[in-house]
């Protein structure tokens, strides 16, 4: 079985579309139809439902998504390693972040990232802290950003101290003071960013609960 048969599987699942999985690894749509087609041949099994909605994943396609998923992903590793062999680094990180530091820190960090390792691809998925506490759970992320303390379950290491501060109309009593105080915080009304995971990983999470491809 040809590992790019799984590859374009995968891809379809994640990004729910033949279309765009077709644009990102090189193929014609027909290409990737035919190839999820001789895979649900093979296994005489109904991997995918495709309607007015777009690609769904069906309860087989579902139950075997994490044996094909871990197939891709052992390719993918051995890929690397090769790589690594011939002093060549290439890949996808996928880091979960939030909002203020991916838009503060984070981009000169990946600048300074892209110049040592041109040959690895990044993807920022951006969410709050249990979104991305879900993510590094499930696999669907390779590394995120989290404030201290983290569940025990992660490896963790610290990067930066950051402070909080409050944003007050000119006319609020705590103003001119020198610190907003804690206490004061639950009788007050806030502005809270709204931020939306992106669809594709937060539907990738939800309904595939496996490590993802990465390398």
């Amino acid at each position: 079985m040809s590992i790019r048969k799984y590859i374009a599987y995968l891809r379809t699942v994640e990004t729910g579309s033949i279309t765009q999985t077709a644009n990102e690894l090189g193929y014609t749509q027909s290409a990737v139809s035919k190839m999820i087609a001789d895979l649900e041949s093979e296994w005489q099994v109904k991997l995918l439902t495709r309607g007015r909605a777009g690609i769904e994943l069906t309860s087989e396609g579902l139950a075997l998504l994490p044996a094909i998923r871990a197939v891709v992903k052992d390719y993918n590793d051995l890929g690397f390693a090769v790589s690594e062999l011939h002093g060549l680094q290439s890949g996808l990180l996928r880091i979960g972040c939030f909002t203020s530091l991916g838009t503060s820190v984070l981009p000169n960090v990946l600048k300074t990232f892209h110049e040592k390792y041109p040959n690895i691809r990044i993807q920022i998925f951006n969410g709050e802290y249990e979104d991305i506490s879900r993510w590094l759970r499930r696999g669907a992320v390779d590394c995120g950003f989290l404030a201290l303390p983290a569940p025990a379950e992660f490896e963790t290491t610290f990067l930066l101290r950051d402070s909080f501060v409050a944003i007050l109309p000119e006319d609020h009593p705590l103003a001119g003071g020198s610190f907003f105080p804690v206490g004061a915080l639950p009788s007050e009304n806030f502005i809270k960013l709204n931020e939306k995971p992106d669809y594709e990983i937060d539907h990738y999470l939800d309904t595939l609960p496996v490590s993802p491809n990465v390398a």
